[in-house]
């Protein structure tokens, strides 16, 4: 028997591979190994107690544990009998596992990272993945490289359904920024990511800048979406799931009756046509049938009416006036979809005792930094629902990705 030590302090965070191999480079051996492993909890959180009731104030606090480092999390708060835990994949088994190792079995007990037992016996079982048997002696390095390629938002003009022959100016229409690009002289173009975002729901325009020239139009390849409807139609992996441990079925009823509270009362009155009419504006603008603007908890609701310019509504907690919306020839402009990076999570104080309040997500927050110094308060309500509910906290720092979790409960009083 012989001992080696090998520093490694120029390996990543991640899993790692030592094989060994005989005098004519044939791999005789080969053990998995997890470098820099650390599954102590680097987010701290707390809330004010561990028991609520409908429709309180919970007070929640999130600070980085003896960490180092400025991070970025998103924090959600759902139903924890809502998840299902052979699909909920965390940010550090995914990133570390998940992405390195492929159709790893699921883990019972919660996330596959923390659990350092079931780590060492998935890695004792995943070696030999990079090799081909049959095929080991043609392998060539690029067989097995990665390639990453930026899906791109790709647009052209043409006049007369010809190409042009001369730099037009386009302009780029989503939120309340106008944004301009000139076109190559065949008439394509391109605009960056950044400049397409939109509000989730919204639509992106496109229009010739200084030109109202019905012989030109406009034409879209949306990589992002494209390649969105190529992958769907990707046959699916089966995954064997894991084998209920269950005395009787009583664990698979839901313990509380908003579904019964909901389909209590059926209403049914004459449908008066609104005065802007129903369902949204050639913007993506709506209001729903509490009269808020926009309002994400109620998107698709067929009560949603237009709103009217000048006429004044609630968002987002605060009042403010409609000013319209800025398209309305859409035979000049050229509506499509946009790039939509979050969905605005509208967070109500379900002041309106009228407005049933059965969401099993009750708080949503894409992007949160977390500073080293100092912690991160957040105020939010529970809804009308009973039960238990998660918190879950994961993100990003500048060398590696962080998960945690919280669980508190909320009964009727």
């Amino acid at each position: 028997m012989r001992s080696l030590k090998i520093p490694l302090t120029q390996v990543p965070k991640g899993l790692a591979t030592l094989t060994i191999t005989d005098s004519l480079d044939r791999p005789i051996t080969e053990r998995l190994f997890f470098a820099h492993y650390d599954n102590a909890e680097k987010i701290n959180i707390t809330t004010d107690k561990p028991v609520y009731g409908i429709r309180e104030k919970v007070d929640l606090s999130l600070k980085l544990q003896d960490f180092d480092e400025t991070t970025v999390v998103s924090v959600a708060v759902v139903q924890d009998n809502r998840i299902d835990q052979g699909k909920m994949k965390d940010i550090e088994s995914y990133t570390y596992l998940n992405n390195e190792l492929n159709n790893i079995p699921i883990n019972t007990k919660g996330s596959t990272y923390k659990d350092k037992k079931y780590l060492e016996q998935l890695l004792l079982i995943k070696g030999w993945r990079r090799y081909n048997w049959q095929e080991l002696a043609n392998t060539q390095t690029a067989d097995t490289a990665k390639t990453h390629q930026n899906l791109l938002f790709l647009g052209a003009v043409t006049k007369s359904k010809k190409p042009l022959t001369k730099s037009v100016a386009v302009g780029a229409m989503g939120d309340d920024r106008i944004k301009l690009v000139s076109t190559e002289e065949n008439g394509t173009f391109d605009f960056n990511n950044s400049e397409l975002y939109t509000a989730s729901g919204k639509k992106m325009f496109f229009f010739l800048n200084n030109n109202t020239d019905p012989s030109y139009r406009f034409t879209v390849a949306n990589q992002l979406v494209e390649t969105s409807e190529r992958i769907a139609k990707l046959p699916r992996l089966e995954e064997k799931l894991p084998t209920l441990t269950l005395v009787d079925n009583s664990d698979l009823f839901i313990k509380s009756t908003e579904k019964a509270i909901r389909l209590k009362e059926v209403v049914i009155s004459e449908k008066v046509k609104p005065k802007g009419g129903f369902g949204p504006n050639s913007c993506g603008d709506y209001v729903c049938p509490y009269g808020i603007l926009n309002c994400q908890n109620h998107y698709g609701d067929p009560k949603n009416t237009q709103p009217i310019k000048g006429k004044t509504y609630k968002s987002n907690g605060q009042t403010m006036t409609y000013n319209g919306c800025n398209v309305s020839d859409e035979s000049i402009f050229f509506k499509t979809e946009g790039i939509h990076i979050h969905k605005e999570f509208y967070a109500d104080t379900y002041k309106d005792p009228l407005e049933p309040a059965y969401f099993s997500t009750i708080f949503w927050n894409y992007s949160l930094i977390l500073d080293k110094d100092k912690p991160a308060n957040l105020s939010f309500y529970t809804s009308d629902i009973v039960g238990k509910f998660r918190v879950v906290v994961q993100g990003i720092s500048q060398n590696q990705v962080l998960y945690s979790e919280k669980f508190f409960e909320v009964k009727r009083k």
